[in-house]
């Protein structure tokens, strides 16, 4: 009977103790609010700056590759284009760059950088009152050479030689082959004659659209008499087990060009036709621009 007694005054304190627990929660709750919505909205800040880095980074590589189809981009174009196409979007473009380098191939690289802000609706509170952003792009527009200069420097052996300039197609077939210099050797006067003239006239050639290029010769190896006579003509091509009979320094769309040692086959000194080889570059409209990194 007694813990029936009892009972009535354990439910009373079971409800001061939920009343009590109530409260703390109550107050627990608005100490962490503040704070709870502060989360709630540096994530919501994040979210508008990773979606404001998409477009941003959208914008850049659509506008850097519309730039480089029309040529050079410079970098008041490329303001010009981000500022209209960032419009309305709750970001201030602080300056947008150009550059421009070239990779390995010989292609043109445009490279391009924006600096953006965004203004944060939360975080400003807590005094961050912009979210710097950078976006990057590459553009690479295929280049390809245009023409070719060359200049004779040693010319010399019994063998009459043509030094030719050659291109390929995607099937590895020949499409031109002009010859750009002859040597013309004479055993009954023992005179030669380099066509164009050593360290004098160059010789430049239109270099037609290509897959590969590379340089040949063609070595008439009178093995008779070495009298110089267009006979027995062996062709050699760079692409070809060139360690045999070219040695080549340097690239010919650099400043100085390429310099290439020739040897036809005698002494292997490399020093039977040494030549000089610049070329001029172009844009290669067989090729569209495209994006790198």
């Amino acid at each position: 009977m007694r813990s029936l007694i009892f009972l009535p005054g354990l439910s009373r304190a079971l409800s001061r103790f939920r009343m009590g627990e109530g409260g703390n929660v109550a107050i627990t709750f608005s100490l962490a609010l503040p704070a709870l919505a502060m989360f709630i909205g540096v994530g919501v800040d994040y979210s508008v700056a990773i979606q404001t880095k998409t477009r941003a980074q959208a914008a850049l590589d659509s506008g850097m590759l519309s730039l480089a189809r029309q040529g050079a981009p410079t970098s008041a174009s490329l303001n010009k284009l981000l500022t209209s196409e960032l419009a309305g979007q709750h970001v201030t473009l602080t300056s947008a760059t150009t550059s421009t380098t070239t990779n390995s191939a010989g292609n043109t690289i445009y490279v391009g950088d924006a600096l953006l802000n965004i203004t944060p609706a939360f975080l400003s509170v807590a005094g961050v009152q912009s979210l710097p952003l950078h976006a990057h792009t590459e553009v690479v527009t295929p280049m390809r050479i245009m023409t070719v200069t060359f200049q004779p420097t040693v010319a010399q052996g019994m063998y009459s030689k043509d030094m030719f300039f050659f291109t390929r197609d995607a099937q590895g077939n020949i499409t031109s082959q002009p010859t750009v210099m002859t040597y013309r050797y004479t055993r009954s006067t023992g005179t030669s004659v380099t066509t164009p003239p050593i360290l004098g006239q160059t010789m430049t050639y239109t270099v037609p659209p290509y897959s590969t290029f590379g340089v040949g010769m063609v070595v008439y190896q009178d093995y008779t008499n070495y009298s110089g006579a267009l006979i027995n003509p062996v062709s050699m091509y760079s692409d070809v087990n060139p360690a045999a009979f070219v040695h080549q320094t340097g690239v010919c769309s650099a400043p100085g060009g390429a310099q290439y040692n020739m040897e036809d086959g005698g002494n292997a000194d490399f020093m039977d036709f040494v030549y000089n080889m610049t070329c001029t570059m172009g844009v290669d409209t067989n090729k569209t621009v495209y994006l790198g990194k």
